[in-house]
Order: C-alpha cells, then sequence, then structure tokens
C-alpha cells in the first residue's frame, strides 16, 4: 500500500479472494456473506483482525482502521435494520405465513395451529372471539361488552405470546445452525490447509 493506495499485485491478491466483491486502488467491497460472517462471530467474541486475516485479508495489508470501520459500519448497519423490524409484527407475519402453507398442504388449520403453537391457540382470533362474546352476552348490554373486549384482548394476548415463543425458539435455531455453518467453514479451511 502505497499512500493509501492498494498497488496492482494487491489489487490483483484482494480480487483473487473469495470475501471480496470487487477492489479499487483505495476501496474494498465485501460480499454480503462475508459480511454476515463476520457479524456473526464478532457478535460470538472473536477478533476481528483474526476474522479478517483468516480469509486472507491481513490488517496489516489492508489496515487496522479499515477493519475498524468496516465493524463499526456493520454494526451501524445491525442497529438500523433492528429498528427497522421493530415497527412491523413479524409475529403476525409468521403466523400468516405458517397458516397459507397449512392451507396449501390442505391440511385442517385449527388442527394444525394446535399442532404448531400448543393447546388454546386455535380459534382464538379476535373474530372468533367476537363471535363467540356476542351469542353469549345477550341483553346485559354495555356492562357485557367490557367484559368481551376484554377477553378478546386475552385472548389475542395470549395467541401473540404463543406466536412469540414459536419466534424465539425459531432465532434459537437459527443461531445454532449459523454458528454451526461456521465451524464447518472452519474446519473446512484447516482441511484445505493440510491438504494442499
Amino acid at each position: 500500500m502505497i499512500d493509501g493506495k492498494f498497488t496492482a499485485k494487491e489489487r490483483a491478491y484482494l480480487a483473487s479472494l473469495p470475501a471480496v466483491k470487487s477492489v479499487s486502488p483505495s476501496h474494498i467491497r465485501y460480499t454480503d456473506r462475508f459480511k454476515v460472517e463476520v457479524m456473526c462471530r464478532y457478535n460470538a467474541g472473536e477478533s476481528p483482525s483474526a476474522i479478517f486475516r483468516e480469509a486472507g485479508l491481513d490488517p496489516k495489508l489492508i489496515g487496522y482502521k479499515r477493519v475498524e470501520r468496516c465493524i463499526a459500519r456493520w454494526k451501524q448497519q445491525e442497529e438500523r435494520n433492528k429498528r427497522r423490524n421493530e415497527h412491523t409484527n413479524h409475529y403476525m407475519q409468521d403466523c400468516d405465513d405458517e397458516l397459507e402453507a397449512i392451507e396449501l398442504r390442505g391440511d385442517d388449520v385449527d388442527q394444525s395451529v394446535v399442532d404448531l403453537y400448543g393447546a388454546g391457540a386455535a380459534g382464538t382470533s379476535g373474530s372468533d372471539v367476537a363471535t363467540r362474546n356476542v351469542g353469549a352476552s345477550g341483553s346485559n348490554g354495555v356492562q357485557s361488552q367490557g367484559s368481551d373486549k376484554l377477553q378478546e384482548s386475552r385472548a389475542s394476548q395470549d395467541m401473540l405470546s404463543k406466536l412469540a415463543q414459536a419466534q424465539l425458539t425459531i432465532n434459537k435455531c437459527d443461531m445454532l445452525i449459523a454458528k454451526q455453518a461456521l465451524r464447518i467453514d472452519e474446519l473446512e479451511r484447516v482441511l484445505r490447509k493440510f491438504i494442499q
């Protein structure tokens, strides 16, 4: 590196790495896969310099400051994505996706929801609860409307709670799979060193 610019030889080397999407004299663009791997491993406690070094991106070549800036930039991106995702209700979206898949298979929706989310989850949507409550309220008037809304709210909260628990289980599984994939990649790199 001369005056913060990569030489032609360094650019050729960097461009040959699987972690690098493209290289200019002063910039390196990384693949999305590499960014995800770096952040997973960084969040698991690994050193950023060690992660980059294993990918062939020695901080002595690309600069320690570049590694630090990449981590800082990617952490900011993760934070933005988290904030953006908090504004949408993924639990309900996941529920809709599951129900759609069940209907496409032609399964019984109520029984499948019970199987997925536990007993009591099926048939507790807001409209079902409201229908049952209207039929049961009869002539009690305004007083029963308040209790109907309370029951509807509780049923809705129970369903969201079950969906949240299911989502947490899925997230834990995804994290475990990601860690296993990273470990497999690491072992494959070690194996390649012995083969060569």
